[in-house]
């Protein structure tokens, strides 16, 4: 805003010499050089103040700009008062000083304006300095009709041009202004849906673990007491499905509350893709890690990563991999650095891919495409959104051969990390 407000005063300063230099050179008119180059220079001294204002302390700004749209009227009002009055063409340019206050100034200080710019106009129509020129160019005190019209087309394309800028300015502003607003707000969403699905985690854990371990001992002294009374082993086994199913569901439970809290508000760490992948084969089974190909491209470039968050995401992304394709082909690990500023993760496998009708859901809490009941449709959301908390993306596309390629894209250097 305040740079276009410069840019603006500089056309503005730029156009009155112009209009000077015109009316003295071309048409011959005889102007008051003293009180019209002080205008001049009044502007040009104005425009530094603005410029050193921008380049220091804003708080000084509002103020300032408030005086120099006044203190263009007045200025506008005396060049005028020494060249014709109201019937110098450029008068115009009032009406491009009352748009650049409507954008900049509080509805009360443009009240203020209207009635100044009204009583100078008032009083430019009562006390002027008359033109005073060549017979062809002033009549009758006043500018000859061609002369006035030229210069009132001139004077209205100037001001269409900077009025048409600065308000294509102005919407451009905005229209970037929404999107921001826009995003933050789908920011503050995601990360409340992360919160509230964290704490009913780690709620439905903390609820169902004392009873899931009551189940299990009962279970087990169930199974003692049938063994030693010699039941039959069918009576046996369901004792040991039972525990059995028992420690499955505290499993899922343990899995749902590490997935949705760990990573998040935890520091950036320095390290390397080459570190990355050798703490990635704790979290492997040895059947996954015999079937993960990594190709690391990044030459031990220095990373500055949410360590955690990194690594819980890959374990997700090559688990899922592994599991689209039973098969035991090889799933790939890709790893390269962006433009210096970025690290791409990708994880490729050679499954059926995720059928186009389902593509969209991906993502979705507690969506899955998974056949059996292992799936808990929380691992992409929650990589989709401590990627997103973490200033990254993570996408899935098809591959060429059918598969799938899971690409996770994260900043060398997470925001507002320090220098």
């Amino acid at each position: 805003m305040l740079r276009w407000i410069l840019r603006l005063r500089w056309v503005a300063a730029f156009g009155q010499l112009f209009a000077m230099l015109a009316a003295a050179f071309v048409f011959h008119l005889e102007l008051p050089w003293i009180p019209m180059i002080s205008g001049l220079m009044l502007t040009v001294f104005s425009n530094h103040l603005l410029q050193d204002c921008m380049d220091g302390s804003s708080g000084k700004c509002r103020p300032l700009i408030n005086t120099l749209i006044f203190g263009d009227s007045l200025i506008l009002t005396t060049m005028l008062y020494f060249s014709g009055g109201v019937h110098n063409p450029f008068t115009g340019f009032y009406l491009l000083l009352i748009a650049l206050a409507a954008m900049t100034l509080s509805g009360r200080s443009l009240c203020v304006l209207l009635v100044l710019v009204a009583v100078e106009v008032l009083v430019l129509s009562i006390w002027h300095l008359p033109f005073s020129g060549p017979a062809g160019v002033v009549g009758g005190r006043t500018l000859t009709y061609p002369v006035f019209l030229a210069g009132w087309g001139v004077s209205l394309l100037l001001i269409a041009i900077c009025i048409a800028f600065f308000v294509h300015r102005m919407n451009r502003q905005l229209r970037e202004r929404e999107k921001e607003l826009a995003e933050a707000e789908r920011q503050i969403t995601e990360a409340n849906r992360f919160q509230s699905l964290a704490t009913l985690a780690a709620g439905v854990a903390h609820e169902l673990g004392s009873p899931l371990g009551t189940i299990a001992i009962a279970s087990k002294e169930l199974e003692r007491s049938l063994r030693r009374d010699g039941a039959s082993a069918g009576w046996q086994e369901d004792a040991r499905l039972i525990r059995s199913e028992v420690e499955r569901c505290r499993q899922i439970l343990d899995r749902l509350d590490r997935r949705s809290t760990r990573g998040t508000g935890e520091s950036p760490q320095a390290c390397t893709a080459a570190s990355l992948c050798a703490r990635l084969e704790k979290h492997l089974s040895s059947e996954m890690l015999e079937r993960v190909k990594t190709d690391d491209r990044t030459q031990n470039f220095p990373l500055l990563l949410s360590t955690g968050a990194v690594l819980q995401s890959l374990v997700v992304l090559i688990e899922n991999a592994c599991e689209a394709d039973p098969s035991g082909r090889p799933v790939t690990l890709d790893i390269r650095i962006h433009g210096q500023d970025e690290i791409v993760f990708r994880v490729l496998d050679q499954g059926p891919g995720i059928p186009d009708h389902l593509r969209r859901r991906i993502g979705e809490p507690f969506f899955t495409t998974k056949k059996d009941t292992s799936g808990m449709g929380l691992g992409i959301f929650l990589i989709q959104t401590l990627t997103a908390h973490l200033g990254g993306s993570c996408t899935l596309l098809p591959t060429v051969n059918g598969g799938t390629c899971a690409t996770l894209t994260l900043p060398v250097k997470p925001k507002d990390s320090p220098e």
